[in-house]
């Protein structure tokens, strides 16, 4: 039998030891890289799967680019400059300014606009009757109306109605006060509502009160004779927080207002107050229901064009005399058009929260009963001849006519 020498031992040891453990180790390396190749092939093919699902979702949801459309360019229906604002009326002409506007008027288009505004005239009044009676339907389910209006239009139509004019006595300096009462009463409503003393009856006034005064004065205007002295009801006016009086000569705007507040502090005060009575209650007096209208505001912006709107309760409109204005209608086109913001007077946006560029523009949005224009004049004017005759001519237009104004008194206050 042989025997392996020692010589033979390393060697045989090599080849069955070290040699398989070497081949096990190099295979267990290839495979490992052939399963890493394989897995990089996944995950690349993967990936190349999801972008292109990607690239089609994406590609699906593309709009085409359509170039955006040119703004329309307006032309002054006068002059030919690119226009602004337009016609509030019939909407159809357009104009670069205010001026341009009343020239335009003048020339031929207020015959124009009136007879495309008769087409719908009436349905316009047939909306608005269906909306004050709504109005006043929601009003009456959940308020009482404080002086019913079917009364306030029992006075406007009240036939029997004698107020013969009579003077009132100069008292210091008190031309301002005499022009607004003898304004006030020659108030049809209101006149009958005070020579009925309605407000006396029921009065609950402590001391001196402001109705129960005018009143009397028209009990002692009916008496008929000479001028009548207002001393009486002059020298209470401070007992209504009116500074007025001294013999100084006062504004007469200041003076009318001082009245018409007043006499609707004493109409709430049964109530508890104006702090205690709810808004649209406050609507219902009868110096809201005779005087009371609504201004509304309109801004628009210029960069973003967001409009915005506000509305404020008036008892009187302000209108300027200006060099150009040679009636009321003139006077009314200028209140009513549309005023650019710019400059110092930019207008802060709520969307762009920045100060911008805006168009603001007023407009009578509930006419009252009884409209009282005040006739302002900011500017040094030489009453001469003429200047007088247009005055007269701005204050007693021939054949103006407002829908919606049942009787207009005017003052005239030179600021």
């Amino acid at each position: 039998m042989l025997e392996p020498r020692e010589a033979d031992l390393p060697a045989l040891f090599l080849v069955f030891v070290v040699l398989p453990l070497v081949t096990y180790i190099l295979l267990g390396i290839c495979n490992e890289a052939t399963k890493k190749k394989e897995r990089v092939s996944m995950l690349a093919q993967m990936a190349a799967e999801e972008a292109f699902r990607a690239e089609a979702s994406s590609t699906a949801r593309i709009i085409p680019l359509v170039p955006p459309p040119k703004p329309r360019i307006f032309e002054c229906a006068r002059c030919f400059a690119p226009a602004t604002t337009r016609c509030s009326r019939c909407k159809s002409v357009r104009y670069c300014s205010g001026k341009c506007q009343i020239i335009h008027w003048r020339q031929g288009h207020k015959q124009e606009c009136q007879e495309a505004d008769a087409a719908i005239s009436n349905l316009s009044a047939n909306l608005a009757s269906s909306e004050s009676a709504y109005r006043r339907g929601q009003l009456d389910e959940k308020f009482q109306a404080l002086f019913p209006y079917e009364d306030l239009v029992k006075f406007f139509q009240c036939e029997i109605w004698d107020f013969s004019p009579r003077g009132l006595l100069n008292c210091g300096n008190s031309c301002y006060a005499n022009a607004v009462l003898q304004c006030l009463m020659s108030t049809k409503p209101l006149s009958i509502y005070l020579q009925r003393r309605l407000h006396s009856r029921t009065c609950g006034v402590r001391g001196w009160c402001l109705l129960c005064e005018l009143e009397q004065h028209v009990t002692m205007l009916l008496e008929g004779g000479g001028p009548l002295s207002p001393s009486r009801l002059l020298s209470n006016m401070r007992n209504i927080g009116c500074r007025m009086g001294g013999g100084n000569q006062e504004d007469a705007h200041e003076f009318l207002r001082l009245l018409l507040m007043s006499m609707q502090t004493i109409c709430l005060e049964g109530l508890g107050g104006e702090n205690q009575v709810d808004s649209r209650v406050q609507e219902t007096t009868l110096i809201q229901q005779i005087f009371g209208g609504r201004l509304r505001s309109k801004v628009k912006c210029l960069r973003c064009h967001h409009e915005s709107e506000c509305y404020e309760n008036i008892m009187d409109l302000t209108l300027e005399i200006l060099d150009w204005v040679e009636s009321l209608e003139d006077a009314l086109a200028q209140f009513t058009a549309a005023e650019d913001l710019d400059g110092e007077n930019m207008y802060r946006c709520g969307r762009c929260a920045t100060y911008v560029r805006a168009r603001k523009q007023l407009s009578v949005h509930e006419a009252p009963n009884i409209l009282t224009i005040v006739l302002k004049r900011f500017q040094v004017m030489l009453l001469s001849y003429c200047n007088l005759l247009s005055l007269v001519k701005l204050i007693f237009p021939h054949g103006f006519i407002i829908l919606c104004f049942l009787l207009i008194c005017f003052l005239m206050d030179d600021t």
